[in-house]
């Protein structure tokens, strides 16, 4: 626990300098004119932080092309920081932010919620992908950098992820302690108090603006704050790819909302903020392209503003994020987006062969659909056979959130409908991308590969869509009758608190805790045993598929078809005819 709080200090002060830096350095780029929404020092903190969290990765990113993501990687990293810290300090140009006096009930709420993220910090990774392939994929990263096509060797180390990279940049393995994986759990720290931000400004509403609707954004806080502890604590020890996919997704969608509710129609840095994390977001998870849409709405924006060369040095710095994930695909698999081979421009020999990548598409949505039927029978079925399958097989509490999610367009269309309810409706209408947003996410997830945790991006926005206009009348019908208008908010912040008590009780592990008081779990260790390629024999994975970190380089099987394309295995794999 020692070590995880040093690394916690070590990791948020570095993606803040880089955040400050790339701020101050983009602040030419905005509009004069841009009307900035209030922000409180926790909200700017989180974006700067955020912002310099996709600095980071791009240059993770782009170091591994050209050497292995280590020691001279984090000496890089760390003179940056450096020379940052260095200018804002001799320029005086490093602000102090402000900071409000916090409510009992707030503070309470922010200290069993941090809790609960260092305790699960500090665990042992949980998720069965990360033995499959995250954890390997990370040493390969943290080893050789880039490898030419070794997605051959295991065809998921071919799902991209500029995630992947970020945690083997602050792995430190170089110590020679253990790879260290904690970048998840900072993340997860930086969205409680993004998302607190919100409950906060509800807590703290004055009297003068009791006669007004709460803003979305902070009801929207509100629900996704406790709903993120319940999806996703159990991944906050985890390198995987759906707990920062899904918590991005959130906070630009939040994001957007109070973009919309400060009237803010010009280039301003929380317009900025969005658009980088837009980008950044697709680099994680592939499944996160619909979140492009907001782009789209802040360049339209920009067009009727006619700020034509803002939109070109937005469009160069997208590309700018892209570049290195789009370079790491090809050296990776020999595609541009893997696994889409439609998209075939490279003839390179290390390519994944065409009609792999294509049962690698179908195979995932086909698992998504049925984990427990052949890939055949799932396909033969027709279109509503494999839908009513696929809700078969949920759960009460997922099938729940999936017909939740499903009734937000009937709701707010409802609203419309009942004319004492039409303030309300309007409200709703003012933030109607991310509504569209939200559905055409929930689309693309139902279509592709509709396992429920692949889609919690898109699927709890939209069911908090559902339940926010009960919880806006529940709310005003209290301000109404209660003769102290803020009870009702502090009885919700209070059951919240409780909540989060209960979930730090139900994560909270006696059994191990000295083991974890100076340095946080490894990753585990499972059987392993020789196996051969065509032309050298690495490790395979004896018990479920799963190799977990060690021995390396390690797969779930081999592919007797597949063997080095050199003597090396820096110079990477190719499937040989």
């Amino acid at each position: 626990m020692v070590a995880t709080l040093i690394l916690w200090v070590l990791i948020l002060g570095i993606i803040w300098i880089y955040g400050w830096g790339a701020l101050r350095a983009l602040r030419p780029l905005l509009s004069q004119q841009a009307d900035e929404p209030p922000s409180s020092g926790l909200h700017h903190f989180t974006l700067t932080a955020l912002t310099g969290l996709v600095v980071v990765s791009t240059y993770a990113q782009t170091f591994s092309l050209f050497g292995k993501v280590s020691l001279w990687a984090f000496v890089g990293l760390l003179a940056g920081a450096a020379a940052i810290a260095a200018w804002g300090l001799r320029s005086g140009q490093f602000t102090r932010p402000e900071w409000k006096k916090m409510p009992v009930l707030g503070g309470l709420l922010l200290a069993l919620a941090v809790l609960t993220i260092f305790e699960n910090a500090t665990h042992t990774p949980s998720n069965p992908d990360t033995g499959i392939y995250h954890a390997q994929a990370i040493r390969w990263i943290e080893t050789y950098g880039v490898v030419p096509g070794l997605g051959n060797l295991n065809t998921r180390f071919a799902f991209n992820s500029s995630w992947l990279v970020t945690h083997a940049l602050f792995s430190l393995k170089f110590l020679d302690l253990w790879s260290f994986h904690l970048v998840a759990s900072v993340l997860f720290l930086l969205t409680t108090l993004y998302f607190f931000d919100g409950v906060l400004a509800l807590l703290r509403r004055k009297e003068t603006e009791n006669e007004q609707t709460l803003p979305l954004s902070g009801v929207f806080s509100l629900f996704l704050l406790p709903l993120s502890f319940e999806v996703l604590a159990s991944e906050i020890s985890s390198p995987g790819t759906d707990l920062p996919v899904t918590l991005l997704l959130w906070m630009l969608l939040v994001e957007w909302m109070k973009r919309v509710e400060s009237g803010e129609k010009r280039l301003g840095s929380h317009a900025l903020f969005i658009f980088l994390l837009c980008f950044y977001s697709v680099t994680v998870k592939l499944s996160a392209a619909p979140v492009l849409m907001l782009v789209i709405g802040l360049g339209v924006q920009l067009l009727r503003s006619r700020e034509f060369k803002r939109i070109f040095i937005l469009a160069g710095l997208g590309l700018l994020i892209l570049a290195p994930w789009m370079a790491r695909n090809v050296i990776l698999s020999g595609y541009l987006v893997y696994p889409l081979p439609e998209v075939d421009l490279f003839d390179v020999d290390w390519k994944i062969p065409r009609r792999t990548a294509e049962l690698e598409r179908d195979y995932i949505k086909a698992w998504a659909i049925d984990p427990a039927t052949d890939i055949d029978i799932v396909f033969r079925r027709s279109f509503q056979g494999r839908t009513r399958l696929w809700f078969a097989e949920m759960t009460a509490n997922r099938r729940a959130i999936v017909l939740g999610a499903a009734a937000a367009p009937l709701m707010l269309a409802g609203l419309w409908l009942l004319s004492g309810l039409r303030r309300l409706a309007r409200q709703f209408a003012r933030v109607w991308l991310a509504v569209l947003t939200a559905l055409c996410g929930a689309a693309y997830w139902f279509f592709s590969a509709p396992d429920i945790r692949f889609g919690y991006g898109w699927l709890l926005p939209l069911l908090v869509f559902t339940v926010a206009p009960v919880f806006l009348l529940a709310e005003a019908a209290a301000r109404r009758w209660l003769k102290r208008p803020q009870l009702f908010m502090q009885v919700v912040v209070l059951l919240l608190a409780l909540y989060q008590g209960l979930v730090l009780v139900r994560s909270f592990n006696t059994k191990d805790l000295s083991a974890r008081w100076i340095l946080p779990r490894d990753y585990w260790t499972y059987p392993t045993r020789r196996c051969d390629l065509k032309n050298t024999s690495l490790w395979c994975a004896d018990a479920y598929s799963e190799c977990w970190y060690d021995p390396f380089p390690c797969v779930p099987i081999a592919n007797p078809v597949v063997g080095l394309r050199g003597s090396r295995l820096a110079e990477g794999f190719r499937v040989y005819d």
